[in-house]
């Protein structure tokens, strides 16, 4: 046993005599007893008065609090707080370095006095002159004293297993109590006498059997320790590390592993581990410490994909603000896209995830289609082939399944989340979902779920989430308030559900540029006849996305549908003029069909949707026959307009059918009422008949769709400025010919005069 803190002190001056002089000065302090391994208060302030300093109840509690009592780092401690810079054996004699001075260690340190507390020449020394930096610096001499620690591991109470325990115990700064209990045999026994002696501190959570953490001093001075213990503890270190990992990695605690690896790993680890465990670590939500990792060159960013992915996510408050960091996080795309391509069906999920998460946290939410679809396909193939349980399969389908809401891919979000619903998953999985098919259920206006398994308030759904990590990036907010809106449109209260969405958008900032988010603010307040304010959103968008940002399909079609709302048909062909030739988006295709139906030139609806499952199509397909079938009824085909509203109601559910008649002017639906409803089915009259009294977007019809070729002719001369002659001269027609047209074209346009036509034509962009 080791009676004295001297001897502990330091070992190396065991032939100095200190011995026989600590034993006259009655220091016989014990310093390993039994579940003790630490100086108490009065014996550091014995100690701080042997070097000088007047013991003060605040010195000691400042000492105490660094090194939890170790005698080692509170001996060098209070010696560099003391002024020693250097100690100097050599045989017999002892030296110490004090302000570059050499002295001898009798003259520098009076161990012969046994009460200190009488001593005047006791110098004082605020707690405030005694920190971290002080134990730090304290190291140096530590460095060559750790033999005096060894040998306290060695004393009968810690002898044999403790040693090779601690070896494990020092290489981490933290472990849970369960895991210690299975990879390292006999560290719970370790870890209650370190407990006892105030090296560690105890923590329990509902969530674990507890976690021990190295008290703050100790992890400061516990990398040296570990340098001096004997190599085959080194291995133990490992391996202890490596088990450690595993079980995190086993038991749902991927955050865990990962604060380890980044203390205690190497960065080809932490990728390792992050890549295999990335589904989890989302799903969790707790990603920490990755931020630093944009500060790192492009070259090590390359090792570090997943990892980069993640520090995108984590810094996705700030990150979406600094062009640079964008850059920084972008340069891993190609990286993870090379293996979504060619990598092993593992490589390609994962790496697929990796880009459909980043794009989220980056704001690129029309970006990288591929990948959402990719992850779709392969998380089913995975279950398929037995490379994942149902329960990872369906928080990967959660999560792509969310983000895929955000991106407004609604068929493919409602997929997912179905998918996961039957996967199987736990409680806070499966009101996540329940949530986003809410959603669709609001948007399709079309129950999805049987009455017992859906949602009973989608409030009470967000407080029960709120309170978990789930909801620290947004996606439960912005999820409920979306459930919120569209379940209130689809029971009839618009206002509601456009104070919901509103409320939404002008309480987060950014949620504006997210694509399902923008086309439901437009699309009700469309609905709500505020078809200037359904444009200033897609100005806002157009704004916070930059001039030369390109303009996605999704984003095109809702400003033509509020431009041609708003009574401004020239401007909705502007918009899409230059998008005429940009035949590979379907959406584009689609606001180009809307344009030219919202204008009255003809429009074939078979081929705007081939080669595409895009999820927006469906009800803005209806949308567009539905408007075609009014214009051949306003162009006396009734025939035609039956048989569009038949076919209509044949493949369209009755909420796509009623959204789209609410973007019909009402004096069309009366029309139709009144002219073919006799010919259309039950259900369908009644629809049309309901539909006169709700509001509607657009207020008149368009009235260049009741025109006929020769009429729009002559309108476009008109509007150029030619008088009767001239046009008769131009079109081969005769002066009489010619007024009788514009007869036709005054009175379906409702104006009176040339000038009135003109201004028409203008405002249609014929001109």
């Amino acid at each position: 046993m080791v009676r004295s803190g001297v001897d502990v002190l330091c070992s190396l001056l065991d032939a100095s005599g200190l011995r026989a002089t600590a034993s006259v000065a009655r220091l016989s302090l014990t310093v390993i007893g039994d579940g003790e391994l630490v100086f108490r208060d009065e014996e550091i302030g014995m100690l701080a008065a042997y070097f000088g300093m007047r013991p003060t109840a605040e010195l000691i509690g400042r000492v105490h609090e660094l090194t939890a009592g170790h005698p080692l780092a509170t001996a060098m401690t209070l010696l560099r707080v003391a002024g020693i810079e250097r100690m100097i054996s050599d045989g017999d004699d002892v030296r110490v370095v004090i302000g570059g001075v050499e002295r001898d260690w009798a003259h520098a340190v009076d161990l012969q006095t046994p009460a200190p507390e009488t001593r005047a020449h006791l110098r004082e020394v605020s707690a405030a002159q005694v920190g971290r930096a002080q134990l730090v610096s304290a190291v140096g001499l530590m460095r060559y004293a750790t033999v005096g620690f060894l040998e306290l591991l060695r004393a009968p109470q810690g002898e044999s297993p403790f040693l090779r325990v601690m070896a494990g115990l020092i290489a981490v700064p933290s472990a849970d109590l369960d895991a210690l209990e299975e990879v390292l045999p006999g560290a719970l026994h370790a870890v209650d006498r370190l407990r006892a002696a105030g090296y560690v501190r105890l923590e329990y959570r509902p969530s674990t059997g507890g976690l021990f953490h190295w008290h703050e001093g100790m992890r400061t001075v516990i990398p040296e320790w570990s340098r001096s213990l004997p190599h085959r503890n080194a291995d133990t270190a490992a391996e202890f590390v490596t088990r450690l990992v595993g079980w995190y990695g086993e038991h749902g605690r991927p955050e865990a592993a990962v604060a380890l690896l980044q203390d205690v790993g190497g960065p080809a680890e932490l990728e390792t581990f992050v890549t295999a465990h990335f589904t989890d670590m989302i799903w969790t939500r707790r990603v920490h410490g990755f931020a630093p990792m944009l500060a790192l060159s492009d070259e090590r960013r390359a090792e570090l994909p997943m990892c980069t992915i993640l520090a995108a996510l984590e810094s996705y408050r700030t990150i979406r603000e600094d062009p640079g960091l964008t850059r920084r996080a972008m340069l891993v795309f190609p990286i993870l896209e090379d293996r979504m391509r060619n990598g092993t069906p593992p490589e390609r999920l994962r790496s697929a995830l990796g880009i459909v998460v980043g794009c989220a946290a980056l704001d690129l939410w029309e970006s990288h289609g591929e990948a959402v679809d990719i992850v779709a396909r392969a998380t089913a193939e995975a279950l398929h082939r037995g490379l994942c349980t149902g329960g990872e399969a369906g928080r990967t389908d959660l999560i792509v399944g969310t983000i895929a809401i955000i991106r407004g891919d609604l068929t493919l979000a409602r997929t997912l989340l179905l998918r996961a619903l039957a996967e199987g998953t736990d409680e806070q999985g499966r009101l996540v979902a329940r949530l986003g098919i809410s959603v669709l259920e609001g948007y399709f206006a079309q129950q999805l779920l049987p009455d017992d398994a859906r949602l009973p308030d989608v409030s009470e759904t967000e407080m029960m989430l709120a309170g978990d990590d789930l909801s620290a990036w947004g996606s439960v907010a912005e999820l409920a308030a979306l459930a919120r809106s569209w379940n209130a449109v689809w029971h009839g209260d618009y206002r509601t559900g456009l104070d919901v969405i509103r409320h939404l958008v002008l309480g987060q900032d950014r949620v504006i540029v997210q694509p399902f988010v923008s086309w439901s603010y437009s699309l009700q307040l469309l609905l709500a006849g505020q078809a200037d304010e359904a444009l200033g959103v897609w100005s806002e968008v157009a704004r916070r996305k930059g001039e030369k940002a390109p303009v996605p399909g999704r984003h095109l079609l809702g400003h033509v549908l509020a431009a041609l709302a708003a009574g401004r048909p020239g401007e909705a062909v502007d918009l899409i003029e230059p998008h005429k030739d940009d035949l590979a988006d379907p959406l584009v295709r689609l606001a180009r069909a809307v344009v030219d139906s919202g204008t009255g030139r003809p429009v074939s609806t078979d081929e705007l949707v081939e080669g595409t499952s895009l999820s927006l199509v469906p009800r803005a397909r209806t949308l567009l026959q539905t408007l075609t079938a009014l214009q051949r009824l306003q162009a006396d085909d009734a025939d035609g307009a039956v048989a569009l509203l038949n076919g209509v109601e044949a493949t369209s559910s009755s909420g796509d059918i009623e959204f789209a008649l609410r973007f019909a002017s009402r004096r069309d639906v009366v029309e139709a009422v009144d002219r073919i409803g006799s010919r259309l089915s039950d259900t369908l009259r009644i629809m049309l008949s309901d539909a006169v009294e709700v509001p509607h977007v657009l207020t008149s019809p368009i009235p260049l769709a009741r025109l006929t070729q020769t009429e729009r002719q002559v309108l476009v001369l008109v509007a150029e400025g030619l008088t009767n002659r001239d046009i008769a001269e131009r079109m081969y027609l005769s002066v009489n010919t010619v007024k009788t047209h514009l007869t036709g074209v005054y009175r379906k346009l409702r104006v009176n005069g040339r000038h009135a036509a003109a201004e028409a034509a203008r405002n249609a962009g014929l001109v």
